[in-house]
């Protein structure tokens, strides 16, 4: 069945025109974490006070919730037998960014996560990809199934992050007169951003068996692509540590989306260790037996 699989992936990949020599590939060293991101998108609206509180694991966990973490290499080494004992349902991985640029953490956190835990408590994890504007989405595909592989019954969707690409000069973020930074999505119409992201989810999806989610936030969203409604029948994962949003549990979302996924705080605190810098914690929307339906997931939910 695997060797199916990967020719399979091979078939597909050659009929986008991907396959052929590749480009050498770089490993992520002063990419922008999420929680940048997400930071700079709350400094746009009004002055609410993001990050009431401190999200922790296990004891902020609640009955039937579904909370996960995602990592890259900002966190540095994981004890991930130690991650899988504090109620954390899954994790999101960062793979690749670009068309040619790859977290050097990933294989290392990838093996770890699939590892880790005992028969009761095993992680879910996925995968995610930063989606860069000067980069082919094609390209950007190719890259990141070649580094994540064959996906399992087990693993959650292929994720696609689409927000601020920061363009940066000698090293820095850009500013335009205005002293704001440079979004190198700027350039571009919302139809021709939408056609992108779609290339990449229509690949990855071929190439996985997998339907994508697409990371993303409501301040971008509104920016770039607006009341463009073509990418709704995919799930949102959404980013918002707004104070308000929290109040409400429930976060900002672009115009025709439900969400699916809350990317609630970059401040979730591992009390038994195991991850020695904060790390941005979601929530699912709905029971863990709701997501291990929507996801595919078969099986009886993991005890937590």
């Amino acid at each position: 069945m695997g060797r199916f699989l990967f020719i399979t992936l091979e078939l597909i990949l050659l009929s986008a025109g991907l396959c052929g020599v590749e480009a050498e590939r770089s490993p992520l060293v002063d990419d922008f974490s999420r929680d940048e991101l997400a930071k700079y998108a709350q400094s746009l609206g009004p002055p609410l006070r993001a990050l009431p509180y401190e999200f922790t694991f296990p004891d902020d966990v609640r009955t039937n919730a579904a909370f996960g973490i995602d990592v890259s290499h900002y966190q540095g080494d994981i004890d991930w037998n130690v991650v899988a004992r504090q109620k954390i349902f899954f994790v999101y991985i960062k793979a690749t960014q670009g068309d040619e640029s790859f977290d050097p953490y990933f294989s290392k956190n990838w093996a770890g996560a699939a590892q880790a835990g005992n028969p009761g408590s095993r992680l879910h994890r996925g995968a995610y990809h930063f989606m860069t504007a000067s980069d082919s989405p094609e390209k950007q595909a190719q890259n990141f199934l070649s580094t994540v592989g064959i996906l399992g019954d087990g693993d959650l969707p292929p994720c696609i992050d689409v927000e601020w690409d920061f363009v940066k000069e000698n090293n820095k973020v850009a500013k335009d007169k205005n002293g704001r930074p440079i979004d190198a999505w700027a350039t571009f119409s919302s139809e021709e951003i939408v056609r992108r992201i779609s290339s990449w989810l229509v690949l990855v999806k071929a190439a996985t068996g997998k339907k994508p989610i697409i990371y993303t936030n409501a301040e971008w969203w509104s920016q770039r692509i607006g009341n463009n409604k073509s990418l709704t029948a995919y799930n949102l994962w959404v980013a918002d540590y707004a104070s308000k949003s929290l109040g409400r549990e429930s976060p900002a979302i672009p115009p025709g989306f439900t969400w699916s996924l809350w990317q609630l705080t970059d401040q979730g605190v591992l009390r038994l260790g195991g991850v020695q810098r904060p790390v941005d914690t979601t929530i699912y929307n709905g029971s863990v037996d709701k997501l291990m339906k929507q996801f595919g997931f078969t099986g009886s939910p993991a005890a937590r």
